[in-house]
């Protein structure tokens, strides 16, 4: 008995799992599905191996990804059937297999469906999504309807096409002949206009009374759009404000973030600036000090220079007194000598 299996190995591209075989195969070849990733083709081999000697046993795989089913030839068609009637519902590597006598792919019920390609899918999509939104459009249903009409403000109209330099004061100026609660331009983040707003009357004759009697008011040359306004486009609005006040908060935060840090470094700095003032005060300080040491040790030095210069003029002065009186008196001496001497020859005569 030949045996032809095709089966995806792990070289192959992904595609469907084809089996081809003669049709007498199948009698002794069982199916087994429901098996655990961690099943191995050995360990099913050793399961099913007491039901009778098996020929061979696949592992269906679709490139290294194991699909949860295989097929096992048994040599007699017998052992196929008992293990059919033996392993099915029996629990294999923590999970309950399912396993039945394989049959040929015609007599299998067909489950596949034509496929339909992608863009296809999306034009069918699209043309009942159209004939949904044209029938709906078309009859609108109660809910809907009710829906539309809760939703529908009672004092408040939606104000377009807005000349982007308009402010809540032009907007109040163009409604001034009513009775206006409140105006509201919508803005971007940097304050910038968005070319739409709101206007809050004090009640509903007023706001349907506007409605009627501006339709074709026109702002810095521009026509302006009016109809009523839905809470629900309030409410984004709503969310829209809150977020943008939500991120002036933040940048608000932000900016008082930045200036205590500022702050700080200003007041660092001062600090800085103050400490090296003082310690340049110290230096001018110590410099004064070693300035008056050295004016101190230069005055004594001259000091003591002055007392030894007069210390040394005296001993001159000294020294030349008594060379004086020396000299004097040698001259005394000499001149008492000659007159002895005189008179010594006086006597003689």
């Amino acid at each position: 008995m030949t045996t032809t299996v095709a089966t995806l190995s792990d070289t192959q591209p992904t595609a469907p799992v084809r089996l081809v075989m003669n049709e007498q195969s199948f009698e002794n070849r069982v199916f087994v599905g429901n098996l655990s990733f961690k099943t191995t083709k050995e360990s099913l081999t050793a399961f099913a191996e007491k039901s009778g000697k098996i020929l061979e046993t696949i592992i269906i795989k679709r490139r290294r990804r194991h699909l949860g089913y295989g097929f096992i030839t048994f040599e007699k068609e017998e052992e196929a059937k008992r293990a059919a009637k033996d392993l099915n519902k029996k629990e294999l590597d923590g999970r309950e297999i399912n396993v039945e006598v394989a049959r040929p792919k015609s007599e299998l019920p067909s489950k596949r469906t034509p496929k339909v390609s992608s863009s296809r899918r999306k034009r069918r999509v699209k043309k009942v999504n159209k004939a949904k939104k044209e029938e709906n459009s078309a009859s609108p249903n109660t809910t809907q309807t009710e829906k539309l009409d809760r939703d529908r403000s009672k004092t408040t109209i939606f104000v377009a096409n807005l000349p982007f330099t308009t402010k809540e004061e032009d907007l109040k100026e163009l409604f001034k002949d009513y009775k206006v609660a409140s105006v509201y331009v919508v803005r971007m983040r940097k304050g910038r206009s968005r070319g739409y707003g709101f206007v809050e009357f004090e009640n509903d004759k007023e706001q349907k009374k506007a409605i009627e009697n501006m339709k074709d008011v026109t702002l810095e040359g521009r026509s302006v759009y009016l109809k009523v306004a839905y809470s629900r486009q309030e409410r984004n609005e709503n969310k829209e404000k809150a977020k943008e006040k939500k991120e002036e908060l933040q940048e608000d935060k932000a900016k008082e973030e930045e200036k205590k840090e500022v702050k700080v470094i200003k007041e660092e700095k001062k600090d800085e600036v103050k400490i090296v003032k003082e310690e340049k005060k110290e230096e001018v300080k110590i410099v004064k000090e070693e300035a008056k040491v050295i004016k101190e040790e230069k005055k004594e030095a001259k000091e003591i220079k002055d007392t030894k210069n007069d210390k040394d003029v005296k001993e001159v002065k000294d020294t030349k007194d008594i060379k004086e009186i020396k000299d004097k008196k040698e001259s005394t001496s000499v001149k008492e000598a000659d007159n002895k001497a005189k008179e010594e020859k006086v006597d003689t005569k």
